[in-house]
């Protein structure tokens, strides 16, 4: 075992018992409370690659009273650093509002980097800002969700919103999203997904996003996955841009071995390389 991969699997649980510390230490003081964590490690296909931690992240939420939850998460690597603070309050039914740092309304068009299958999100999704400070409002009711937010990414204030729904007997779910400059330099990004989940041979994805601002980029993917076998999935994935970046196949294969927690193998024509990586979550309720 490489010396590499051993301090990443020594960090790693060093975090999740922080975890479990923290865990009960906030159960105690906030009543209901949930840890969780989830981990990624690159693995190396050459001799001149080495392991590394893509992503080590874990978070907090806990809820001190009904109707009000306070949430916490953030990333390892050299140091902590914070992604989300945030208090939500449920004002009505089906409404609620959350102040603080958080994930931005667009990024809810795409897999959380929890659950992600593949090795790599749309070129599409990263046009798009990750998380912002500010205020967000949440609607949902059933197969509806509608999210709209007014956020800093340290740079400039923005707006953002997202609509999603689920139509067709739920098997087709779309998203809209929309995220525009308020004060600083002028940005316009808009973009839309669909996903289509019809068999377990069958299950297209596609969308884009069109985004206005200094630098003009138009970003398209569309895909599709098989469900081979319970626990393993067949993916083929690819991005079309038009600022001159190269285009991009995304295929290979993902093994579930726990909830949210993946083996994966997939070939990146962008890299022209196969790109190995292993995944973990956990979830602790108190």
């Amino acid at each position: 075992m490489s010396k590499q991969f051993t301090v990443a699997l020594i960090v790693l649980t060093v975090v999740a018992t922080l975890c479990v510390a923290c865990e009960f230490a906030f159960a105690q003081s906030f009543g209901r409370t949930m840890v969780y964590g989830f981990g990624s490690i690159s693995l190396p296909t050459e001799s001149k690659d080495q392991y590394q931690i893509q992503r080590m992240r874990f978070g907090i939420t806990s809820s001190p009273i009904d109707g009000v939850s306070v949430h916490f998460d953030g990333d390892f690597s050299q140091s902590f650093n914070l992604k989300c603070a945030n208090v939500t309050g449920t004002v009505m039914q089906h409404t609620k509002v959350t102040f603080g740092r958080y994930l931005t309304p667009a990024q809810y068009s795409y897999a959380s980097a929890q659950a992600i299958q593949m090795s790599d999100w749309p070129d599409a999704q990263k046009r798009f800002t990750a998380f912002g400070t500010g205020v967000r409002a949440e609607y949902w009711n059933g197969p509806l969700a509608v999210r709209l937010a007014n956020f800093n990414d340290g740079e400039s204030t923005r707006i953002g919103g997202q609509i999603s729904a689920i139509a067709v007997g739920d098997t087709v779910g779309y998203d809209q999203s929309v995220e525009m400059t308020l004060v600083g330099e002028s940005h316009v990004g808009y973009g839309a997904t669909i996903n289509g989940r019809h068999s377990p041979l069958f299950n297209p994805f596609m969308g884009g996003t069109a985004y206005d601002g200094p630098k003009s980029t138009t970003d398209v993917f569309i895909g599709t996955y098989v469900q081979a076998f319970p626990k393993i999935r067949l993916y083929a994935q690819y991005d079309w841009n038009n600022d001159h970046r190269p285009t991009r196949w995304l295929t290979g294969a993902t093994y579930t071995f726990a909830p949210d927690s993946f083996l994966r193998l997939y070939y990146d024509s962008r890299l022209e390389k196969l790109v190995p990586s292993v995944s973990f979550s956990f979830k602790i309720n108190a």
